[in-house]
């Protein structure tokens, strides 16, 4: 369930951008054992720390594919998308990020020139030239690539000034190959009195030390049973994906009307009220049947839809008030959905924020260069001895649209895997997998949270007693996480595929169904309509007036039209773990 899963699924993630044969590319060097002590960056042979610098515990994310010692009395953050973790060290004000980097093209680590004479750019004065930019003024200390046995590292150090503060960074930056790299950077006080020299400030050196053995400890994980892991996964989904489309699946599945309590602690924070049936597209959008008029059309309704209604307390003066309106085809090769927030002081009725996002998703038919043929010499055409030959491809699009009171967003348009999930059917996915099966299944999700097609991981556990919600039931588990390492939340179901509800232990929130009278109870003042026609085009307080501010007034709203993928975009390279 959409608002269920994006209210409780919060964790580290994956890009989802890839077919399964190219999940999580394993580590093209020879794999660390695991009874072997870890190999280290700078200095293989020599695992020691330097004199006085104290390391944290050790540190392991196979999503990330890396593994390491942060400094001591750091906390661990690990980012929602999977592509980086932190370590924050508040007392002495460092913070050190780790980020794994997939190019598009690969890249050598130093720059070089080919048997020309030209000269080809590595990704060290790439990232220099880049920082030059982002920090103006700011003093290079150091940049060179140092070879340590077989591998490769780039070390950055900049000075610079942000505010009233002078920072140093240091940035480590580790080829696993030519297309994957890791950055390690670690930003700390600086010293305002060394200028441009290198200066021996004792704060400066302690970071420099504690960098230094920060990178001894650096290994590259072995991604290869995650590789394996993942592909299992994605036939199951391939084979749930086939059977879904047939007559009448999805359809059936529909509970017209649904309530929701939302708590922490046992103490209720919000609710959610749903609505769910059969339809041509999104109410109010005028441009949806002219969308799809061209798309293959079959036999009996148009599409489902999902439209959801929700507010959670964020704090004792502050709430957040949802509508969503989630629309697909049976096929899922045609998606849209809209949503608006409010956030909102319930004290002062002029501190508010609002944000809509509006997103499609399409199959589109095309043309594109068949390289074996032009490698083998055949043209397209006879008569045309210039014409390339072609073949007839079929791309999954996604285009997002998201703006807020307070900032607007680029827009976001990329290529889909076949295993992509629409919002729509995503919503209802606890309710579809057979709970009769035991298996594992691997989605691509849009997690708005983060602006990323992500993986979502479910799997389906044997019927069994459980306990939930104070009490001792029998149910089927499925676990669901967004991200190989994600924050799991589980949704229980009975063996007839009733939905149960859900728990994160990590947030401390669980989900309840419940009854509108219920929900009516506990919330004097809730708000339990169908959410509110979407209107492309109209003028900007009216796609807001669906969600009132404090006292009646009508929050600002942001453009919110529906618009389909870019025309012309270069897909992104399907890459990812």
């Amino acid at each position: 369930m959409k608002a269920v899963t994006s209210l409780l699924s919060l964790g580290i993630a994956a890009s989802a951008t890839m077919p399964a044969r190219a999940l999580a590319p394993a580590f093209d060097e020879a794999p660390v054992r695991r009874d072997s002590a870890p190999a280290s960056v700078l200095h293989p042979q020599d695992g020691t720390n330097e004199p006085g610098v104290a390391l944290g515990e050790n540190f392991e994310s196979l999503g990330l594919g890396i593994g390491l010692r942060g400094p001591a009395g750091s906390k661990v953050i690990r980012q929602v998308g999977g592509s980086e973790v932190d370590f924050v060290h508040e007392k002495n004000k460092w913070s050190l990020r780790v980020a794994r980097m997939v190019l598009t093209q690969p890249m050598k680590l130093a720059s070089s020139k080919d048997g020309d004479g030209a000269k080809k750019v590595g990704l060290m004065e790439v990232t220099l030239d880049r920082l030059k930019d982002d920090l103006p003024g700011a003093t290079v200390l150091r940049n060179d690539v140092v070879k340590v046995g077989q591998i490769d590292v780039g070390m950055i150090a900049l000075r610079y000034v942000k505010g009233l503060e002078t920072l140093l960074s240091q940035q480590a930056i580790v080829r696993s190959s030519d297309q994957v790299y890791f950055t390690l950077t670690l930003t700390s006080p600086g010293s305002k009195a060394a200028g441009k020299d290198p200066g021996d400030d004792p704060g400066e050196r302690q970071a420099v030390e504690t960098f230094e053995a920060v990178l001894d400890t650096v290994r590259l994980l072995d991604q290869r049973p995650l590789v394996r892991d993942q592909e299992d996964r994605y036939y199951a989904t391939l084979a749930l994906l086939t059977n879904l489309g047939a007559k009448g699946r999805l359809e059936g599945k529909l509970i017209p009307k649904q309530w929701f309590r939302v708590q922490r602690g046992g103490k209720d924070i919000g609710y959610i009220y749903t609505v769910e049936e059969v339809a041509d597209g999104i109410p109010g959008d005028p441009n949806a049947a002219l969308r799809r008029k061209k798309a293959p059309r079959r036999p009996g309704p148009e599409g489902i839809l999902v439209g959801t209604r929700s507010r959670m307390l964020a704090s004792e003066t502050t709430r957040a008030d949802v509508q969503s309106w989630m629309f697909c085809t049976p096929d899922r090769r045609q998606e849209e959905w809209s949503t608006v927030q409010l956030v909102q002081n319930m004290k002062d009725a002029s501190q508010f924020d609002n944000a809509t996002i509006v997103g499609t998703s399409s199959w589109r038919t095309g043309v594109r260069l068949d390289r074996r043929a032009h490698e083998e010499g055949l043209r397209g055409e006879v008569d045309d001895p210039n014409q390339p030959p072609v073949r007839q491809s079929q791309d999954h699009f996604l285009s997002v649209t998201q703006s807020a009171k307070t900032q607007n967003f680029e827009p976001l348009n990329q290529s889909l895997p076949d295993y992509y999930l629409p919002q729509a059917v995503s919503h209802l996915l606890p309710r579809l997998l057979p709970a009769d099966q035991p298996k594992k299944y691997l989605f691509a999700v849009y997690v708005p949270d983060v602006r990323k097609v992500m993986h979502r991981y479910l799997d389906v556990a044997e019927e069994k007693q459980v306990k939930f919600a104070g009490e001792t039931i029998r149910a089927v588990a499925i676990t669901d996480r967004i991200g190989v390492e994600g924050s799991i939340t589980t949704h229980y179901v009975s063996p007839g595929g009733q939905y149960l509800g859900s728990e994160n232990p990590d947030t401390g929130v669980t989900v309840l169904p419940t009854s509108e009278a219920k929900l009516l109870e506990i919330w004097k003042d809730a708000d339990l309509t169908r959410p509110a026609d979407v209107k492309p085009g109209a003028a900007k307080t009216d796609q807001a007036s669906a969600v009132k501010a404090p006292g009646g007034a009508a929050a600002p709203a942001t453009a919110a039209e529906h618009v389909g993928p870019a025309r012309g975009q270069t897909p992104i390279k399907r890459q990812g773990k």
